[in-house]
């Protein structure tokens, strides 16, 4: 692959390469890629020669003879990067007269490659001193030539006449995100720390490409964070990588939590119809802390709360040595003995004034929420979205509006990327030349010759992990480009912003949305957590948040199908939340009494107690309903609430719309129509039924009394009758009803004779 620039416009292979358009031709089947790369990054002074690696590469498939390779140059100077843009993409169709040099090339085979270094810039025997005007870059072109293939290749040069002359210093800023792939887990899990902090794992790769180099780290404070959360069950190689974090000389500032893309939380904000005063942050951290793991008797391998130089300086240790087990179980720590939200988050940052959002995503909205109440917070732009000031020249520190920006150079960021993607050395010097190309331009021609050069930064993608290896190898030779400085990102802080304007940035619809529905879910949570106890509240909240902002990590980017299933997922796991109290179905009950007492049972599904009211609405005015009923509901347990009612207006059915809801009158879920069959008048029909069955008793019992009564009174009259013999004291009259007959005893005179 050609780096460096080709010029692809038509021109007959005879043409001489030095007096016309650049071009290139060829036969079918054959394919020549040039490439060529000056030693000591194209500065050329007046006394050395400096030697022109050239790669020729048959990539066809059919043999090319050989040929020769002729380099010319023009002595009209690069005026800008402009300039220098134009005439390694072509369209700058300058020619080359001056002759450079020329040497010969080998016969390739299909798939073969040959590297020639016997083509230098020899100052002397070309008179450059003389053909050259002043300091600066100029144009150069290689040729090469065999049979009917013509091959062009566009390069450049750094002129420097005196050596010794005092040279401007062009400031660079370097920076570059540590992150672990996207997941949407709140806290990272142990497993995969252990697998991430490995010798071959992604953040010991990260860390050994920008260990101790001019690279500002910007950090994901996730992984910060779920290293300190697992106490003594952190793995030793996280806690190893923890410190060697702390110890490092880079600048390091934090990123937003789970690396979430603070551009796409403004936008799917504002899909929502609401705009953010101020950037997500991580809640509670209860959620992820098991008290076991900091036990004082057992510590284990705990990170220390507080892993800065200045800490280590004073003997602290990220990692305390195991104690020597004990055979009784440790104590559970105080609630004060375990991290706070404050500790697992605190870190020795350079900054923490920088938000990194996504490249080409930035809005003027976004900007004034990203740079804070105080206005201090400085926002990573790509220079794609930036135009400077008219006459300005580009600055890596520049001012929007009110809102300061750090202006990433998206060309030459995009070099550093293809260096350090590079699959060879090679490939990487002629990455890191082209590099060195513009910023030579920049320092030999800037817009206001009589100030420094403007500052430039340079970031690197989300996704140079893939990379690592050649990342650190790319910015050592940047580092060593004449005429570079590389600085740390808080000196930008320093810098006189030059006014700017934004273009804006914007998503795709399709990512928009479902970041809208996350930030939504989180709101419907946020109100139904009103139900639990506020301590109970922040915890779940925490796990939401933490979960959410891993959501919208910037990494997601690449992995469109991973996100949408993982957006998927997290819907599901609200959805579950949110209907975790419900109302146990009642498909009908009927009232037969004036007034009743409805019960109606709530189950709460939740790992936490849930306070819940309980109201009803009926759908006409044959049923009254009681004001509403709470009451507090254990973690995984079900409850009645009863619900008192009174019947109005005769008999039918009513509809009866039951909702449950916080004490603070938010909504659990949906209402729940119950129908009621009425039939209050049952209970009146009843009594007067029963009265009358009573009173008929009654009236019969009389009657019966009375027609007995009416019975005996001749026979008593009977037995009171006078006889001539009969004398009693006493007589006692029992009427039985056994025989039919009558039985009368009577107390005789002695040696009477009964009559019969």
């Amino acid at each position: 692959m050609t780096l460096l620039g080709a010029g692809t416009a038509a021109l007959p292979a005879a043409a001489a390469p030095a007096t016309g358009a650049l071009s290139a031709t060829r036969s079918a089947g054959t394919s020549v890629e040039v490439t060529a790369v000056p030693a000591d990054r194209g500065v050329v002074g007046p006394d050395e020669a400096v030697p022109v690696r050239i790669t020729v590469e048959n990539t066809g498939t059919t043999t090319v003879p050989a040929g020769t390779v002729s380099l010319s140059y023009s002595s009209r100077q690069l005026q800008d990067r402009a300039q220098l843009d134009d005439w390694l993409t072509g369209a700058d169709e300058s020619s080359t007269p001056k002759w450079l040099g020329q040497t010969t090339a080998e016969e390739l085979r299909p798939g073969e490659r040959e590297t020639i270094t016997t083509v230098s810039i020899d100052p002397e025997a070309l008179q450059l001193a003389q053909t050259l005007p002043a300091a600066g870059s100029y144009r150069m072109t290689v040729h090469y030539a065999a049979d009917d293939v013509s091959v062009f290749e566009r390069s450049s040069f750094v002129w420097r006449p005196d050596e010794d002359a005092a040279q401007p210093e062009q400031r660079v800023v370097v920076a570059a995100p540590v992150t672990v792939p996207a997941d949407g887990v709140g806290t990272i899990p142990a497993d995969d720390l252990a697998r991430y902090t490995a010798v071959n794992g992604t953040l010991s790769r990260q860390l050994d490409a920008l260990e101790n180099r001019d690279v500002a780290i910007g950090i994901d404070p996730r992984i910060i964070v779920s290293i300190r959360v697992l106490g003594s069950t952190a793995p030793d190689a996280a806690v190893d990588w923890l410190e060697r974090l702390a110890d490092i000389d880079n600048e390091v500032f934090p990123l937003q939590y789970g690396d979430a893309d603070a551009a796409l939380t403004v936008a799917a904000a504002a899909e929502n119809g609401s705009a953010l005063e101020s950037l997500p942050e991580p809640g509670s951290f209860e959620y992820a802390i098991d008290p076991a793991n900091f036990v004082d008797a057992d510590p284990g391998l705990i990170p220390t709360l507080d892993p800065s130089p200045a800490g280590r300086a004073a003997g602290e240790s990220s990692a305390t040595p195991s104690a020597t087990p004990s055979e009784e179980p440790a104590p559970e720590p105080d609630a004060e003995d375990l991290p706070s939200r404050e500790q697992l988050l605190d870190w020795d940052y350079a900054t923490s004034s920088v938000v990194w959002p996504s490249s080409g995503t930035v809005t003027a909205s976004g900007l004034s929420v990203f740079s804070g109440p105080e206005g201090d917070v400085d926002t990573i732009v790509s220079s794609a979205q930036i135009s400077p000031a008219e006459g300005a020249s580009a600055s890596a520190a520049a001012r929007v509006g009110d809102a300061g920006t750090l202006v990433s150079d998206a060309a030459l960021s995009a070099h550093l990327m293809a260096a350090a993607a590079a699959p060879s050395a090679q490939a990487r010097d002629e990455a890191v030349n082209e590099l060195s190309q513009v910023l030579g331009v920049i320092a030999s021609a800037p817009a206001d010759p009589s100030a420094e050069p403007a500052p430039l930064l340079l970031t690197a993608e989300r996704s140079w992990v893939d990379n690592t290896s050649a990342f650190g190898d790319a910015v050592d030779e940047l580092a060593g480009t004449d005429g570079v400085t590389l600085e740390g990102i808080t000196s930008l802080a320093e810098d006189e912003r030059a006014a700017a304007t934004l273009t804006e940035g914007s998503f795709d619809a399709d990512v928009v949305a479902p970041a809208a529905e996350l930030l939504a879910g989180q709101d419907r949570l946020t109100a139904f957590s009103s139900a639990l106890d506020p301590a109970d509240a922040d915890e779940m909240l925490g796990r939401e948040r933490a979960q959410l902002l891993a959501l919208l990590a910037d990494g997601w980017r690449d992995d469109p199908e991973g996100w949408a299933a993982a957006v998927a997922a997290h819907e599901t796991q609200t959805k579950d939340t949110l209907g975790a109290v419900t109302l146990v179905t009642v498909s009908q009950i009927n009232v037969i009494s004036g007034q009743a007492s409805l019960p109606f049972t709530v189950r709460n599904d939740l790992a936490y107690p849930v306070t819940i009211t309980l109201s009803a609405t009926p759908d006409n005015p044959r049923l009254t309903v009681d004001p509403e009923t709470t009451t507090t509901i254990a973690a995984g347990a079900h409850s009645s609430l009863p619900l008192g009612v009174k019947a109005r207006l005769g008999n039918g059915d009513v509809v009866l719309s039951v909702q449950l809801s916080t004490e603070s009158g938010v909504a659990v879920g949906e209402p729940t129509e119950v129908m009621l069959n009425v039939r209050a008048d049952w209970e009146g029909i009843g009594i007067l039924v029963l009265g009358s069955l009573v009173g008929l008793l009654f009236v019969g019992g009389l009657i019966r009394t009375v027609r007995r009564r009416r019975a005996a009174r001749p026979v008593a009259a009977a037995a009171q009758a006078p006889g001539d013999d009969a004398s009693t004291d006493e007589t006692t009259i029992s009427t039985g009803t056994g025989t039919g007959t009558d039985e009368t005893s009577t107390d005789s005179t002695p040696g009477e004779t009964p009559r019969g």
